[in-house]
């Protein structure tokens, strides 16, 4: 779940703890499905990240995260994704593996590449214990076919294509209503709708 998508700004970190918070809840407080809260840095420091986690409870089901996370948590049905940029900074493996060792439930694999080669080496060549999270918004074209036969990714976090819809949805109809020079013919769209 991307919070600062909600607020129409980029993945920088823009937000506060509070403004996350507030969202969380309000979105935990509509849905009974599962929540994955994409918390960075904690905002902040590993003291932070605790803080963090005691308060991303009361919405979330899982957190995408580091080491301080995994301490941090009291409920053992609370996941931990802890989030690598190994391939980024040029690191390999070894990240992947502490994280994995460190009791983390899944490791987040990210890769600025447009192709997702570098994502599926990794994959196929991964011995940890814990499964695998990729989000294939750089390569769009891994799709779900193709990540089964790569083996170890057990899921795909799809970043933000609700809300781009929802925006591209709300553009279209403000459009047409400029056009029309009222409602009337969107007024009509929605009645026939339902």
């Amino acid at each position: 779940m991307s919070c600062l998508r909600l607020y129409g700004l980029q993945d920088m970190s823009l937000i506060s703890m509070k403004q996350h918070m507030d969202m969380l809840r309000a979105i935990a407080g509509r849905t009974r499905l599962p929540i994955v809260a994409d918390i960075d840095t904690g905002y902040g420091n590993a003291i932070s990240v605790i803080h963090t986690i005691t308060d991303e409870r009361a919405g979330a089901n899982a957190v995408m995260s580091g080491e301080a996370a995994i301490t941090a948590r009291s409920d053992p049905d609370f996941l931990v994704i802890a989030r690598t940029e190994a391939f980024i900074a040029s690191l390999g493996e070894a990240e992947a593996h502490a994280y994995a060792e460190a009791g983390a439930d899944m490791i987040l694999i990210h890769s600025k590449r447009a192709s997702p080669s570098e994502i599926e080496s990794f994959s196929r060549a991964w011995t940890g214990a814990v499964p695998l999270v990729i989000v294939p918004n750089a390569y769009p074209d891994l799709e779900s076919k193709r990540v089964k036969n790569v083996g170890n990714i057990s899921m795909m976090i799809f970043g933000s294509y609700g809300i781009r819809a929802a925006a591209t949805a709300m553009q279209e109809t403000s459009r047409r209503i400029i056009a029309d020079g009222g409602v009337q013919n969107v007024y009509k769209g929605y009645s026939a709708g339902g």
